[in-house]
């Protein structure tokens, strides 16, 4: 279910493959410039199931993840040190192999490594460079 706040008024909006299409291009996109991007949800919960000051268990998950609305995407950089591009060029000169290892979605992970000059000359984002 996805909600869309219009004119302060919550009207529920269809997940159909049109918003679909938009979600992915527009995560794509974020990603592709080198930003991780984060979904958000919300869900109402049960005041005497989870009064206030409840002790929510992210472990051993002792409250409900499903039946959540969509509220949005939220991007955000966590930009290299100004130095990596210079670190990167000057072991690259001296014949070391650059490797990047990251936990990033794999398009936010080669646009960083491009911008820093890990990898070049991609024909597609997300596509690894194998040498």
């Amino acid at each position: 279910m996805l909600f869309n706040l219009i004119e302060g008024e919550i009207k529920d909006m269809p997940v159909d493959s049109e918003y679909r299409t938009k979600f992915n291009k527009s995560s794509m996109e974020l990603a592709g410039m080198g930003e991780r991007v984060l979904g958000f949800c919300h869900s109402f919960l049960d005041k005497e199931k989870f009064p206030k000051g409840f002790a929510f268990d992210n472990e051993e998950v002792n409250f409900p993840l499903d039946e959540l609305t969509f509220v949005g995407l939220m991007a955000m950089i966590d930009p290299p040190r100004a130095n990596v591009p210079e670190a990167v060029a000057k072991c690259k000169s001296a014949g070391i192999k650059v490797i990047m290892v990251t936990g990033d979605h794999p398009i936010t992970a080669a646009a960083i490594a491009k911008n820093v000059g890990i990898i070049t000359g991609l024909s597609r984002p997300g596509e690894q460079q194998h040498r």
